[in-house]
C-alpha cells in the first residue's frame, strides 16, 4: 500500500517532515486455540520521498482467558526508524501487561 507520514517536532530547531512511503506487512491472528490468544503483526514502511529511510512497526499480544470473563494480557511493540530526528532513539518499545474483565 501506500502511506503520508507527517512529523511534527517540538523543537523549533528540526524542521517538520512529509514522506511518502510504501508499506507492506503481515499479520497473523490465532484466536480458536482454547483459553488462548495471539495476534502480531511486521509492517515495514520504506519511503520513496526520502531516500534510504525504512520504518519499522511490530507488535505481539497474547492473552489468556481466565474463569468468569476475566483475562490477563501481555503485549510488546516495538518501532524502527532508521533515520529519526538528531538526538532521538531509532528504536521505540512498549512492553504492557493487563489484567480485565470482559463482557
Amino acid at each position: 500500500g501506500l502511506a503520508m507520514n507527517n512529523e511534527n517536532y517540538t523543537d523549533e530547531a528540526d524542521p517538520s517532515k512529509t514522506s511518502g512511503e510504501v508499506f507492506i506487512g503481515a499479520y497473523l491472528n490465532l484466536f480458536n486455540m482454547g483459553d488462548l490468544s495471539l495476534a502480531t503483526n511486521l509492517f515495514a514502511y520504506p519511503s520513496f520521498t526520502e531516500s534510504g529511510r525504512v520504518r519499522v512497526d511490530f507488535k505481539f499480544d497474547l492473552k489468556y482467558d481466565l474463569p468468569l470473563d476475566f483475562y490477563i494480557n501481555l503485549s510488546y511493540a516495538l518501532n524502527f526508524d532508521n533515520r529519526p530526528v538528531a538526538g532521538a532513539s531509532d528504536t521505540d518499545y512498549v512492553l504492557q501487561t493487563s489484567f480485565g474483565w470482559e463482557l
